[in-house]
């Protein structure tokens, strides 16, 4: 058990190691640098942490964090209900193992993998305070804002 114990902890040094390790240009990467893999792609999954409020459903946020988790909260008359997962930032060139779905040259996507499923969304459009992701399985885009 102390040598599990002892393996999981050196683990999770290499891996704050890797995240934060300064690039060649002497910039540190950003929090969920192990899921990406361009500069491009690096300034897209930063623009995306934080909250975003549903356009069509106030009640819905999704909150990026920069550790490379989400959660998805949905306010309800008794309370709030939540569901926790993980996400990654990537393009066509760099897919994450397993993705089987058709991916376009120069398009970045988001993968979201939550309550033992996988969702692929490609990010139609990222500002400050707007976001439109395509969700590649059935269609249909999710609009969100910053909420106030």
């Amino acid at each position: 058990m102390k040598a599990l114990t002892l393996v999981f902890a050196a683990a999770a040094i290499a891996f704050g190691v890797y995240l934060f390790w300064p690039s060649a240009t002497n910039e540190t990467l950003p929090a969920g640098a192990p899921a990406v893999q361009s500069e491009a792609v690096a300034d897209e999954a930063q623009d995306l942490v934080g909250r975003w409020q549903s356009d069509e459903d106030a009640s819905f946020i999704r909150e990026f964090r920069a550790d490379g988790t989400v959660e998805d909260i949905y306010t309800q008359p008794d309370g709030p209900v939540s569901s926790s997962g993980d996400w990654e930032v990537f393009t066509a060139g760099t897919p994450p193992d397993g993705t089987a779905i058709p991916l376009e040259q120069g398009a970045v996507y988001l993968r979201i993998a939550m309550d033992g499923e996988q969702y692929y969304f490609r990010i139609a459009a990222l500002s400050d305070d707007a976001l439109q992701l395509i969700y590649l399985d059935r269609g249909g885009a999710l609009n969100f804002s910053r909420p106030p």
